[in-house]
């Protein structure tokens, strides 16, 4: 568990080198696993962005990769910007674990720039696995589309859910 206390992180820059051969999980938490919980803070001014272009995979400003079951509660991203080729969240770039559940409850997400090719969304860019929202709130979310590629099938864009739960 981590718990901020309420506490506000702010001007983060999270940078991953596509290019040493590392590609996926960049965030304030790369990655995180079964009984997570992240919960209670503000990310503000962040950044998160892959030094080669944009050619990273599974980026979320909060993080990155999420296997089983894991929670987010209380959490604010403001002001902040993620950028990869796809699975682009604020909250999470990528819920992995098709036996997993992933809770997000009480998430703000305000003035937040989302730069990607494909599964790009808010709150979780891609799920593979069961959700539950509550008491969600986004506003002034942007998506700048990133072509890496002329094929239609990368356009998939979801503006996320912010209440309910979806299975897979």
């Amino acid at each position: 568990t981590f718990d901020g206390g309420n506490h506000t992180i702010s001007n983060l820059t999270s940078v991953l080198d596509s290019s040493t051969g590392t590609k996926y999980g960049n965030g304030l938490f790369g990655d995180i696993t079964g009984g997570a919980i992240l919960k209670n803070f503000v990310v503000k001014n962040a950044n998160v962005y892959d030094a080669v272009d944009g050619k990273g995979n599974v980026y979320g400003i909060v993080c990155g990769y999420a296997y089983g079951d894991v929670t987010f509660e209380n959490i604010s991203v403001e002001d902040s910007r993620v950028s990869a080729f796809g699975k682009v969240g604020a909250i999470l770039g990528m819920a992995a674990d098709g036996s997993g559940t992933t809770t997000i409850n009480n998430c703000s997400i305000k003035n937040v720039t989302l730069i990607g090719t494909y599964n790009v969304a808010p709150f979780v860019g891609l799920l593979q696995n069961e959700i539950s929202l509550s008491g969600n709130t986004k506003s002034n979310v942007t998506w700048e589309y990133s072509c890496r590629s002329t094929s239609a099938d990368y356009m998939n864009v979801v503006d996320g859910v912010i209440d309910g739960t979806a299975t897979k």
